[in-house]
């Protein structure tokens, strides 16, 4: 594994452990002092903010503007080296150590409470030119206070920002429930800032049921404003509730997959049947159509909380790469 590799690794961890939240409005600036739950940490409500159907992110060098559908600026955030998320008081070490014993379900480890957990997956691409995949949803878990957040995304090199497509349950402050609901996130790190698509709820279904998120990059196709770098995000099917456009001066090029547990009390709080599958993950490498014939995934398992993710198959091409998240030691 790389130094750049462990350092990303070691920086995206940082951006973890999350409280409750209700929906914000679009571009809401009001009821600043409250905090509200994010991917990454608490934010106060004034700086989270819903991107309008149609909407575009702006993220340069010295700015973070989220843009409405006719080009009008909805929220600027100047950037700042080292800014970071508020962290909740307790670590997840501290977490680990204040846990309750819990009743025994036979074959499920029950060592843990699973307050905060999370598994990932990361890769440094040459370049990134799109990343698509499949989750199979997972029946729904036993009703709780939790938050399950399964994404695909992509990180800068300098891992202050990230794209997520987000797979959830429970509620965050793009709502959601006690259902699966999708939603389209961005996070800026050096400018305490989070924007997101407002969540979406899956229909109930009898049978297996797949999502397509994806990110593509749009550089050849240039556009305004003039960055180096273009992207779209969101989820097949789903692209009007869920499509983001977005500018960057940096390029995205670390591949990140990864399941962030929060608030749950139990395992049976998570889905009963295993493995979550993310399969047909194709990640294309150039702009002629070119792919990652293998990935080496570098894997970060939660041992104290028994949750990890495998290697399934290394691919990246024809959609044959898949990783499985396990809930059992």
């Amino acid at each position: 594994m790389s130094f750049k590799t462990t350092a990303v690794i070691f920086l995206l961890a940082t951006q973890s452990n999350i409280v409750s939240a209700s929906p914000v409005s679009t571009g809401s600036h009001s009821g600043s002092g409250k905090l509200v739950k994010v991917p990454g940490g608490f934010l106060p409500i004034a700086k989270v903010h819903a991107i309008p159907p149609g909407g575009t992110i702006v993220h340069t060098a010295d700015v973070t503007q989220l843009l409405d559908v006719d080009g009008s600026v909805l929220h600027s955030a100047t950037r700042r080296a080292n800014a970071t998320f508020s962290k909740p008081i307790l670590s997840h070490t501290a977490f680990a150590a204040s846990k309750e014993p819990t009743e025994a379900i036979p074959g499920r480890n029950q060592k843990r409470s699973l307050l905060s957990a999370s598994v990932s997956a990361l890769w440094e691409a040459p370049s990134v030119y799109s990343f698509i995949s499949r989750w199979t949803v997972p029946l729904l878990p036993q009703q709780g206070h939790q938050v399950l957040r399964y994404y695909t995304a992509l990180v800068p090199p300098s891992a202050d920002a990230i794209i997520q497509p987000v797979l959830q349950y429970g509620t965050t402050a793009a709502g959601g429930g006690q259902f699966w609901s999708i939603s389209s996130w961005y996070l800026d790190y050096s400018s305490g800032t989070a924007y997101f698509t407002n969540a979406t709820r899956l229909p109930s279904t009898q049978g297996t049921q797949y999502l397509s998120p994806f990110v593509i990059n749009n550089d050849e196709f240039g556009g305004t404003p003039s960055l180096p770098h273009a992207w779209y995000f969101g989820f097949e099917y789903w692209q009007t509730q869920t499509g983001v456009n977005l500018y960057t001066t940096e390029d995205y090029r670390y591949v990140y997959v990864s399941l962030e547990v929060t608030n749950a009390t139990n395992i049976v709080e998570l889905p009963s049947e295993e493995p979550t599958i993310l399969d047909n993950i194709v990640i294309g490498t150039t702009s002629e159509g070119g792919y990652a014939s293998s990935i080496p995934w570098s894997i970060q398992n939660d041992e104290e909380d028994g949750v990890s993710i495998l290697i399934a198959s290394s691919s990246g091409a024809g959609g044959g790469g898949a990783l499985d998240i396990r809930y059992t030691s």
